[in-house]
């Protein structure tokens, strides 16, 4: 909230508010479209392709409160989708597997 809120700067060429709206957009499209799992199986989907994608593996191991879980494969997925939706040429340039997977799950 904070670095969305209260803080500006850019993440990539998006101003932060959006990149983690798109984020958290990403959370949901995983939750109803259900292809965590194939997402999993796509090349380059462990590759740490934002900051927060490295650093959400430490917080992962650091986070104490019972009701915060913070899954990497999920924070992946949803880093993924935000770069997908915010600059789909740098992802389909960088990551072409990972761009033809979010385009089958999108059309």
């Amino acid at each position: 909230y904070k670095e969305a809120f209260e803080e500006g700067g850019m993440v990539g060429n998006m101003p932060k508010l959006g990149a983690v709206f798109l984020h958290e957009a990403g959370h949901r499209f995983d939750e109803v479209s259900g292809s965590l799992n194939k997402f999993q199986q796509t090349k380059g989907h462990a590759d740490d392709i934002t900051p927060y994608d490295t650093a959400s593996k430490k917080l992962s191991q650091q986070a104490t409160d019972k009701d915060v879980m913070i899954d990497p494969k999920k924070e992946h997925y949803a880093e993924a989708y935000m770069l997908y939706r915010s600059d789909p040429k740098f992802m389909e340039q960088n990551y072409p597997q990972l761009f033809k997977f979010f385009e089958a799950q999108t059309t």
